[in-house]
């Protein structure tokens, strides 16, 4: 007798069959995401100034121009 063929796939899929329980009442809503809340745009995308300014400031970059001028302004206003 010949055996019943079977499909070799590589797809992954998710049983949700075990994930929750039959009866339980389930509310599913769509969420937009907003780029400028979401750091890893400006890992995957050009941004515009201000958008990667943001960027800057959520992943705690600094720009060191501006501390390195502020630094070297109050050592000249208080030499020690």
């Amino acid at each position: 007798m010949a055996e019943k063929p079977k499909l070799n796939t590589k797809l992954q899929h998710v049983d949700i069959r075990h994930h929750c329980a039959p009866n339980e009442n389930l509310t599913i809503q769509w969420v937009p995401t907003v780029g400028a809340k979401m750091p890893a745009d400006g890992l995957t995308k050009p941004l515009e100034p201000a958008p990667h300014r943001g960027f800057m400031r959520q992943i705690g970059l600094k720009n060191l121009k501006r501390l390195t001028y502020a630094a070297s302004y109050l050592a000249s206003m208080f030499p020690l």
